[in-house]
Formats: C-alpha cells, structure tokens, sequence
C-alpha cells in the first residue's frame, strides 16, 4: 500500500519535472530567437 502510494507520487514528481523543464526549454529557445 505504501510503496504503491510512493511510486505514483514519485512519478507524478517526475512528471511535474519533465513539464517544468520543457517550458524552460521552450523558454530558452523563445529568448534565442528573440535575440
């Protein structure tokens, strides 16, 4: 029950880091264009 419970928060954790990184990302490249 618990180590269920900590793989989907992990996972979600990870996902929420991948979204996070893209927009930087995606950020990044906006400003390079930009300049």
């Amino acid at each position: 029950m618990e180590t269920s419970n900590l793989k989907s928060s992990s996972m979600s954790i990870m996902l929420l880091g991948v979204f996070f990184l893209s927009i930087l990302y995606s950020f990044k490249l906006m400003t390079k264009i930009g300049h």
